[in-house]
């Protein structure tokens, strides 16, 4: 008998812990959005380098009152994007590369990687490294929302191969006028990562314009040559707007 009160007083606290025991920070970003910011409502996502969609079909499932704008400039990719979300009214697929002005330019795949990015001349001088995919059609967001009538994003998401700062200049009147409420972007975490923009470099440019740190995301370590150290992270970045409005609901 007295074994066993020994046993229940001794269990009981592990079950208490164990019961209110939280995710840490940088599993689930929606649902640290909605603990932090229950009265921000998700309603419209751009999903800014979608591929076919595998980002897209997460956000169809945890934000169901959302609209989401798919940007995705290669031919056979976009027309499996619109295949897999065929009749699906909220989901606005757009066949275009966003950057830092208009026109035309170069997408090529990464025949290591199997990652398809714009061309730069300035970095990617080592074209017999690519295969040349195909002239893509290429728009700023801040031209995008102004033709198509896109008042505010509550949720950007840009994934776009080293390509992620040119697509945030584009948005500088979007950014600056506080019309987006969250910004995810694809940043490089060492020296050795040339793909990637470096995060320092994204933090540096969004701090200017009054965007923090929400979270750390998906770390990816070098996989490709076994080291141990990150290669890449998805950071998420939140307009101190947003904050603000919070703590004023609150």
């Amino acid at each position: 008998m007295l074994l066993k009160k020994i046993a229940v007083k001794l269990l009981s606290p592990r079950r208490k812990i164990r019961r209110n025991r939280k995710l840490p920070r940088g599993v689930d970003v929606f649902k640290e959005i909605a603990r932090f910011f229950p009265a921000l409502n998700i309603e419209v996502v751009f999903d800014v380098g979608a591929n076919v969609g595998q980002s897209t079909q997460i956000y169809l499932s945890r934000l169901p009152g959302s609209h989401i704008y798919c940007f995705e400039p290669v031919d056979d990719t976009f027309y499996k994007l619109q295949r897999n979300h065929k009749n699906n009214n909220r989901i606005t697929c757009c066949k275009l590369a966003l950057g830092s002005s208009q026109g035309k330019r170069t997408m090529v795949l990464d025949r290591g990687s199997k990652e398809a990015f714009l061309i730069d001349s300035s970095k990617n001088s080592d074209v017999d490294s690519y295969e040349i995919e195909e002239s893509v059609d290429l728009t700023t967001l801040d031209d995008y929302c102004d033709v198509n009538g896109v008042e505010r994003i509550n949720y950007l998401k840009i994934d776009t191969e080293g390509h992620d700062l040119e697509v945030l200049k584009g948005s500088v009147n979007m950014i600056s006028e506080r019309r987006i409420d969250l910004i995810e972007v694809e940043a490089g975490m060492n020296p050795s990562n040339l793909l990637h923009v470096p995060f320092e470099t994204l933090k540096d440019y969004l701090e200017s314009c009054s965007y923090v740190v929400f979270g750390i995301y998906e770390q990816a370590w070098e996989t490709r040559t076994g080291e141990a150290h990150l290669r890449r992270i998805n950071a998420v970045f939140v307009s101190l707007e947003v904050i603000k409005m919070n703590k004023q609901s609150g």
